[in-house]
């Protein structure tokens, strides 16, 4: 689907607010079907991980979020996405980090 000169316009000028984040689609669907994003949180096992990109690696990876907001724990999501269940993301759920145990 091509934009015309106006849509495109519009759609520049809503992604360059603050009050919207894009957020990249892996092309991995959970459990439920729902579209897997960049920043998404999700449980796997009781324990929360965060949707990231590796530059170095060129791939969506998941990293286990523990306490104080450090990462650990690489994690390939393409094959448990049938286990997983996105419970939030970074922008909308901060407390999922904070609040890491």
């Amino acid at each position: 689907m091509e934009l015309n000169v106006h849509e495109l316009d519009a759609l520049t000028e809503i992604l360059h607010k603050d009050r919207y984040k894009v957020m990249q689609f892996t092309g991995i669907y959970d459990k439920n079907k729902k579209e897997l994003y960049k920043g998404d949180i999700f449980s796997h096992n009781l324990i929360n991980w965060v949707v990231v990109f590796s530059g170095k690696q060129g791939v969506m990876l998941a990293r286990k979020i523990e306490r104080n907001t450090t990462w650990k724990s690489l994690m390939d999501i393409n094959n448990i996405s049938k286990y997983i269940e996105i419970i939030g993301n970074i922008y909308e759920n901060p407390e999922l980090i904070n609040g890491a145990s």
